[in-house]
């Protein structure tokens, strides 16, 4: 009798384990969840905890760290506070903190420029932590995060998106409306752009109007995979076909005549006003301050071989450093701040956000009424090109770029001959410094 009682209690507790638990409403519990399906939250300790992070205070807004760090951390997590360095100021650069001692639990750094970061021992694995907190990645944009592996060469995951850039073409309606020309649509490209900028250039009384102030070389080269650096032997490449259609398309865009001025940036655009077409990253902050300027957008200019595809992923990325000792709660604080919550009231008040969820089209600036009827479905339309590895010399690629494209426009340099001393003067910057 007893065999058979226990034999029957093992299948019944096999069946249970086969199947799940009932909870009692009906609903069967999933291994590793809770009642509700949820995954049980990790429960950290409730001692004060002051997070240090480093941060550049000039990249958000003045009320943003408040808004999207301090609040949502506080309410969720009250024994958790910030301390807040600068990377700005001289005192307080990432390197000026480990040589005091002082080093940060968070680093917060770009992905195009993470050898602000990387190389100091710093770097710290977080997958455990992802584990243990039961955080989904598969909710991040797949860009941003990928990136983040990708552009410092690392085969572990270091830190988290938090936000992240969007390309889009920014347009001035008021010349479009004055010289009776359609507003550019959805899709188009460089080419489709660089036809609409020469019915835009024209001159009216003593204002020269110019079409178009195309974005900076390495953006465009961006969209069709080019590099300013072999990352494999540290050599610049700037000598190939690649790069000559890059340049010939942007000089395409200053042979217009009445379009040949180099001015870039976007005060050009916003104060002078003479610029119809600026095509660049998110400058929604920039324009909404200014009511008098009658501008809308549409999607970033894409090759006609590379429909959809705009620039290259721009995430800030938040690190846990190897050496916090409060790892636990510097994750509850990341994952807090990558809440559906906190990034959707991001998205509403037009930060882009990381996270994607259902309504973020649709909510996105929807707390800013100067976007009301902006064509703001433009910025969801194209997809950010492959990340790649990111070197320090990355910066000095660009002043190349920048030099080189110039001469050109000038008539100082033909391409052939600047691209050539491009690769050249860029070798002699590596070869000069000497490491890697």
């Amino acid at each position: 009798m007893f065999v058979k009682t226990r034999s029957m209690l093992m299948l019944l507790t096999s069946v249970s384990v086969l199947f799940g638990c009932n909870s009692g409403n009906g609903k069967t519990a999933v291994p590793g969840t809770d009642q509700t399906g949820k995954p049980p939250e990790v429960k950290i300790s409730s001692d004060p905890v002051k997070l240090s992070i480093a941060i550049n205070v000039g990249w958000i807004g003045p009320d943003e760290f408040k808004k999207y760090f301090e609040d949502p951390v506080k309410k969720k997590y009250p024994n958790i506070s910030f301390e807040v360095y600068d990377q700005a100021q001289k005192d307080t650069t990432l390197d000026a903190l480990i040589a005091a001692g002082t080093i940060p639990d968070i680093v917060m750094q770009s992905n195009n420029l993470p050898y602000r970061y990387t190389g100091r021992g710093l770097e710290y694995d977080i997958q455990p932590l992802i584990k243990k907190f039961n955080f989904d990645l598969s909710k991040l944009d797949p860009a941003a995060l990928n990136s983040v592996k990708v552009s410092s060469d690392s085969t572990v995951l270091t830190g988290l998106p938090w936000t992240m850039h969007f390309s889009a073409l920014y347009y001035n309606k008021d010349i479009f409306d004055k010289f009776g020309v359609a507003y550019p649509k959805d899709g188009m490209t460089w080419d489709d752009y660089q036809t609409l900028a020469i019915k835009l250039t024209r001159k009216d009384g003593d204002v020269q109007y110019r079409g178009m102030e195309p974005d900076q070389p390495k953006m465009s080269g961006y969209q069709l995979g080019l590099e300013g650096i072999d990352t494999k032997t540290l050599k610049a490449t700037f000598n190939n076909d690649g790069w000559k259609r890059i340049f010939t398309m942007l000089k395409s865009f200053y042979d217009i005549p009445g379009n040949e001025k180099i001015q870039g940036g976007i005060n050009p655009f916003i104060k002078d006003r003479n610029i119809a077409m600026y095509p660049t990253n998110n400058v929604l902050p920039t324009l909404v301050a200014l009511p008098d300027f009658n501008w809308d957008i549409a999607q970033y200019p894409s090759f006609k071989d590379k429909p959809n595809i705009g620039m290259r992923s721009d995430a800030w990325i938040l690190h846990i450093t190897q050496t916090s000792r409060h790892k636990d709660e510097a994750f509850a604080a990341i994952s807090t701040i990558l809440s559906e919550e906190v990034q959707a009231d991001m998205a509403k008040n037009a930060r882009f956000p990381v996270l994607q969820f259902p309504t973020l089209n649709t909510v996105f600036g929807q707390n800013v009424p100067q976007l009301k009827g902006k064509h703001l479905e433009a910025v969801f339309k194209s997809q950010a090109s492959e990340p790649k590895l990111i070197t320090k010399f990355d910066g000095n690629a660009e002043d190349e770029m920048r030099k080189g494209i110039a001469a050109v426009v000038k008539g100082e340099k033909d391409i052939n001959t600047a691209l050539r001393d491009m690769e050249e003067n860029l070798n002699k910057t590596i070869a000069a410094d000497g490491t890697k």
